[in-house]
């Protein structure tokens, strides 16, 4: 899209790295760390603001991250919360997103948010679980999602901060085109897997992995 990029990232690696090789710019700091923000966010003119779902300390961060983009006069903030974020929802995790959404929202900066369902790539994240087990187990029940792709998320979160004040006060909710249960998701005539996330036993082990699986 012609614009120049800025990422603050943890730590350096091999993930930062490609980012560089790519063009953009890497700087090193902490999302919790109010001073690290506010250097990251100089001559930024939208900001993409995404905190690890599997670490506490959101409200803070958000607040921190509000702060140093008002003070640096950032034009727009992009926040990722996510599907299930409301003022009375029993997770904890849910309702801290909500919370850091209505931070923002006071901040006098424009903002957009984005609530994203369950993604896509995640399901990988049981590979060794079908390979050891033939199980996919988790606690949905038959409850139905519409998993997204980060492809898809990515592309969504460009066309936002390339023209962010059509966005401004604008809450998006990101899922993908199929509402599925876990056991469609187990079924490989629904939603296959990659192959090298269901080797050894085949087609065999697919048909396990459909048959078993456990909720």
């Amino acid at each position: 899209m012609g614009v120049s990029i800025r990422a603050m990232v943890h730590k350096i690696d091999s993930r930062s790295d490609d980012l560089g090789a790519k063009g953009v710019e890497v700087v090193q700091g902490d999302i919790a760390i109010f001073d690290d923000v506010s250097k990251a966010l100089e001559g930024i003119s939208a900001a993409y603001y995404v905190y690890p779902i599997t670490i506490g300390g959101i409200i803070e961060s958000t607040a921190f991250f509000a702060q140093a983009a008002l003070e640096q006069n950032v034009g727009h903030i992009l926040n990722m919360s996510q599907i299930s974020a409301r003022r009375q929802s029993k997770s904890h995790a849910a309702q801290n997103h909500w919370v850091a959404e209505r931070i923002f929202d006071r901040s006098c900066v424009p903002v957009t948010h984005i609530r994203p369902t369950f993604f896509a790539e995640w399901k990988t994240y049981y590979a060794n679980e079908i390979r050891e087990n033939n199980e996919l187990t988790l606690p949905f029940g038959n409850a139905k999602y519409a998993p997204v792709t980060a492809e898809d998320q990515g592309n969504v979160i460009a066309a936002i901060l390339s023209a962010a004040e059509a966005h401004a006060g604008q809450t998006y909710p990101l899922f993908g085109p199929e509402e599925l249960t876990q056991y469609d998701v187990a079924n490989p005539k629904r939603c296959p897997w990659p192959e090298d996330h269901l080797q050894t036993d085949g087609d065999n082990r697919i048909r396990k992995l459909s048959d078993r699986q456990t909720l």
